[in-house]
């Protein structure tokens, strides 16, 4: 092997490689896979057919805050949180939030951009503030009683919304991470962060064969849960894995750069964390 890191004879290298993301990374050449390796499970309650997830959508709110996140006057306000699922930046300017749905333009957004898979908290204090990008404030405050809640586009389309649903103190409603339109409750919010995936409830982690290291010859890779009962899907382009996925039912083979990402369907729990070799 000469210094470059690849076999003179024109045999590339390839490799698995562990990181502290939760993510296994195979290069060819420098041509990177990522192979995510994640678990999901069909339960909840489905959301209004309004909701779309290939642009800026609702993602977790918060009504009763008691224990958890502050705002920047130190207290601890109800919030909203929300995701950018499409390919690039969304400018919010214009965008609306609100809790009636007689009044689709309650709170206009400033100009704030949310760059792809990012989050925006806005909290619901009833403080309205707009100035300080990084510290927005609705002119409504949100009931633990239940709220509707929604996002609405300039064009005064609401893009996403949740159903009026009581809460309990410090238990978030949101969506699932990975099957954004199940409505589930969180015991541990997650407020500008991906929504949560491991501790009680959540499935365990997922196993991989195949510990990190570099190979030159095509291998296999069993796929595995340690939980009774449980489905794994699968996809090959890097895609989330959904119900109508490929079923793993044997071992792959890896025989050149796969995008390979798998998720346990298991009846009862929700999905758990992401599985890394380290």
């Amino acid at each position: 092997m000469n210094a470059l890191g690849y076999l003179p004879s024109q045999e590339p290298m390839r490799s698995f490689v562990s990181s502290p993301a939760n993510r296994w990374s195979r290069s060819v050449f420098g041509k990177s896979l990522v192979a995510s390796v994640l678990l999901v499970l069909s339960l909840g309650a489905s959301l209004p057919a309004a909701d779309r997830f290939n642009s800026v959508y609702l993602s977790e709110f918060l009504a009763d805050n008691q224990r958890g996140l502050r705002d920047d006057d130190g207290d601890r306000s109800g919030w909203i949180e929300l995701h950018n699922g499409s390919t690039a930046m969304v400018n919010l300017g214009g965008w609306f939030l609100t809790d009636d749905p007689a009044n689709l333009m309650k709170w206009r957004f400033p100009s704030v951009g949310l760059l792809l898979d990012k989050y925006l908290v806005v909290f619901a204090s009833g403080k309205n503030r707009t100035k300080d990008l990084a510290h927005l404030h609705s002119n409504f405050r949100l009931d633990k009683k239940g709220s509707y809640l929604a996002l609405v586009n300039p064009a005064t389309n609401v893009v996403s919304e949740f159903a009026a649903a009581a809460q309990s103190t410090d238990v978030s409603d949101g969506r699932l991470r990975g099957e954004p339109a199940i409505r589930v409750h969180f015991i541990i919010p997650t407020p500008g962060r991906h929504n949560a995936d491991s501790g009680a409830g959540f499935a365990p982690e997922p196993i991989f064969s195949k510990a990190s290291g570099n190979f030159t010859e095509p291998f296999s890779v069993e796929l595995s849960s340690g939980a009774a009962g449980a489905k794994i899907r699968y996809t090959l382009d890097g895609t989330m894995p959904t119900g109508g996925s490929p079923l793993y039912a044997a071992p792959l083979q890896i025989t050149n750069t796969t995008n390979l990402r798998a998720r346990t369907f298991q009846d009862g729990l929700l999905p758990g964390p992401p599985h890394s070799e380290v």
